[in-house]
């Protein structure tokens, strides 16, 4: 039987850390430009269904990881995290809904990208540091689709690895009552010996 609390694990902090790093830094963003397209709602695992009055918004989830180097104690993931972005747009006499959502879109996507790039970010700000490296695998962007209320609407996916440590605790020595060991040093002409008698 396990007697100590098993603790939090890494993927859990790190998906926790991406979404705190991804909502500080734009709402900074927003902050210094006052562009709209940067007032974004942040979510983290959610799996409801997005509504038109969510977006636009990002969701944080955790995909897996891949594990590699195991021992006794510790072994080394390859986590992998999905940031899900979604727009959406309505015509306007200059421009297309799915052109204003697109464009929407791909700017979210770049800011993402450029965020968790970032080399300040490169241990996702984790004291004791338990990542080793991170990167931007991929951008992609799903099928748009056109509402019958005149919206566009459009999902891109940016996918973050992130390879840490995840650690087990050691089992508890346990005492080994009755056992004795005793050594006896004797002097020799060359220094002192042990001897089991």
């Amino acid at each position: 039987m396990i007697e100590n609390i098993i603790p939090t694990q890494k993927f859990e902090l790190i998906r926790d850390k991406i979404g705190l790093i991804l909502y500080n830094e734009i709402s900074n963003q927003y902050a210094l430009t006052s562009d709209e397209k940067l007032n974004v709602k942040i979510f983290v695992e959610r799996f409801v269904a997005f509504d038109k009055t969510d977006f636009p918004c990002i969701n944080v989830m955790f995909s897996g990881s891949q594990y590699s180097n195991k021992n006794t104690t510790v072994v080394d993931a390859d986590n992998t995290f999905y940031i899900d972005i979604y727009t959406s747009a309505i015509a306007t006499p200059l421009n297309s809904g799915d052109s204003l959502s697109t464009f929407h879109l791909h700017k979210l996507l770049g800011i993402c990208r450029s965020i968790l790039s970032n080399p300040q970010y490169r241990g996702l700000a984790i004291t004791p540091s338990i990542v080793s490296s991170t990167m931007v695998e991929s951008l992609q962007i799903q099928e748009p689709q056109n509402k019958q209320d005149g919206t566009s609407t459009i999902m891109g996916r940016l996918s973050f690895r992130v390879r840490a440590v995840e650690d087990t605790s050691l089992l508890d020595a346990n005492d080994i009552d009755g056992t004795e060991t005793k050594i006896k040093l004797n002097l020799s002409d060359k220094g002192y010996i042990s001897t089991n008698n």
